[in-house]
């Protein structure tokens, strides 16, 4: 492998291999050997015209088709609006917490959560304002597939947290037969906290969902 393959093989490491990327990489490749030939002609040595070629190209992100041109202070800056906005409702939501001493840590970590979300958004907000514009490529293809994972684990990591709390409170009367009881009130409120408290971590595939639609409302204009 020569060192134009090398420094094309360097370039395309970030994306999957597919057909559309094999053809990309190859009319570059093709691309980049016309230059190296143009510049032998025009009196280069090899190794000067190698090294002119490679320096000619040093990021293939505005040729993916899936990615995107974003104002990245832009694109953080209404990321973390919304996951300060998320992280103050489900403070609120645990407030009742406070209720119920051994949960009430959970609730004091979403109250932090929210103040320091809300710093650095004023921050990127500062940035935006300002006229800061940071250009970055983003892939399109490649947040919607983790959102999708996202959602997944999130849903598979509910259903194993019902299925152990349930376990721990009724398995022996599942097992047994024996008809479920609860005490009081207060027994069936610590309960239901057991089982309303993973669905907190509902704000992560949010944060990513939302980071999947804030690409396209970030993108800037690309000038040829």
């Amino acid at each position: 492998m020569d060192k134009i393959e090398k420094h094309i093989e360097w370039l395309f490491k970030p994306y999957k291999k597919n057909k559309q990327i094999q053809e990309l990489k190859e009319e570059v490749y093709s691309n980049l050997l016309a230059r190296k030939e143009d510049l032998l002609l025009e009196g280069y040595s090899e190794e000067e015209a190698v090294k002119n070629t490679i320096a000619h190209i040093d990021s293939v992100d505005h040729l993916i088709e899936e990615n995107k041109k974003v104002d990245i202070n832009r694109f953080l800056a209404s990321l973390l609006q919304s996951m300060t906005l998320y992280s103050v409702i489900i403070w609120i939501l645990t407030l009742p917490l406070s209720l119920f001493p051994e949960h009430l840590l959970l609730s004091y970590f979403f109250m932090i959560l929210s103040i320091l979300l809300s710093i650095v958004y004023i921050v990127y907000l500062r940035k935006v304002n300002n006229g800061d514009i940071k250009i970055k490529y983003m892939n399109i293809k490649r947040t919607r597939e983790l959102k999708n994972i996202a959602w997944k684990i999130w849903v598979v990591f509910i259903i194993i947290s019902l299925l152990s709390v349930t376990g721990i409170y009724f398995a022996s009367n599942l097992w047994f037969s024996r008809p479920i009881s609860i005490s009081g009130p207060y027994q069936f409120a610590e309960i239901a906290l057991r089982y309303l408290t993973p669905f907190v971590t509902v704000i992560i595939p949010l944060t990513v969902n939302k980071a999947r639609n804030l690409i396209e409302e970030s993108e800037v204009e690309v000038y040829e």
